[in-house]
């Protein structure tokens, strides 16, 4: 896959391979792998357009695909890419209805979220109220509450600050509480993997906060401003992709920016791409 994919794109080839990894692989290849098993046998290799001169993909690569994949009848050489797992739309049309579930009923639903505002307005303490809320099946915000467990990846806080919250939110000793991390990987780097065991080990999940989105960035864009639309959309492709895939709520805290826009959710710092992958967009 990767000579297939250094012929194609020969000036990045090596990003498609690690784009490939995370949409292919089940658990994606970590860096490390990645760089001693793949990168480190293609980078010194040239490929021309001869069939012959083209490697086969690294077993591991398809590794969660039922086949490695196809042969061609006629030709009887085997295709680089697996067949599409297809689902008629018949096969949708006739499945069983499945609710949608809220965490916060009408206004906070299963999928990802953005809840944005200016530094020092109260997202961070809103979240937290939710997170109790959504513990402890109360109202909040005039809404009805699901319960469910809730993990709070408080990135700007500690044990004694949250504290402090506790009890100036009145919270009591018989209140049931949100788990709480406050470091973690970056998005991309295994933080979705990590949130994803939680869920899996966590019967009644329902809430993940991230609290903000800066700081679950991975290092190498936190200083990047390039193509910030193709950057936002891989950084939160997957944390989305599980928020529907275990339909639960996913929580991002993040800024807006000081100009005032016709439409408020413009006011959202950063590209488009983040309005366009999240379900729900909150702006305070």
């Amino acid at each position: 896959a990767t000579a297939f994919l250094k012929k194609q794109y020969p000036d990045q080839w090596e990003q498609k391979t690690k784009e490939y990894n995370q949409l292919f692989n089940e658990p994606p290849l970590e860096a490390e792998e990645l760089e001693r098993t793949i990168f480190k046998s293609h980078r010194n290799k040239e490929y021309n357009k001869q069939e012959d001169n083209q490697e086969e993909p690294p077993q591991d690569f398809w590794e969660d695909f039922d086949s490695a994949g196809t042969t061609d009848q006629e030709s009887g050489k085997k295709n680089k890419f697996p067949k599409l797992k297809i689902e008629t739309g018949d096969e949708i049309f006739y499945s069983e209805d499945i609710p949608i579930n809220w965490a916060i009923e009408n206004i906070l639903p299963e999928g990802m979220t953005i809840l944005a505002s200016l530094p020092k307005v109260g997202k961070s303490w809103l979240a937290l109220q939710i997170s109790m809320a959504v513990r402890n099946a109360t109202e909040v915000l005039g809404f009805k509450v699901k319960e469910g467990k809730v993990l709070y990846c408080a990135y700007e806080d500690n044990k004694k600050r949250i504290k402090e919250r506790f009890k100036l939110m009145g919270v009591k000793a018989e209140d049931k509480k949100p788990d709480f991390v406050y470091q973690t990987l970056g998005l991309t780097e295994g933080l979705e993997e990590q949130i994803e065991d939680w869920i899996k080990n966590t019967p009644d999940a329902q809430l993940v906060v991230i609290d903000t989105y800066f700081f679950a960035l991975p290092q190498s864009n936190k200083r990047s401003f390039k193509e910030r639309y193709e950057i936002d959309s891989k950084n939160l492709s997957g944390i989305h992709r599980i928020a529907l895939d275990y339909n639960i709520a996913i929580l991002i805290v993040h800024h807006t920016t000081k100009g005032k826009h016709d439409d408020s959710f413009n006011e959202i710092s950063g590209s488009v791409g983040m309005q366009s992958i999240a379900d729900t967009l909150w702006v305070i």
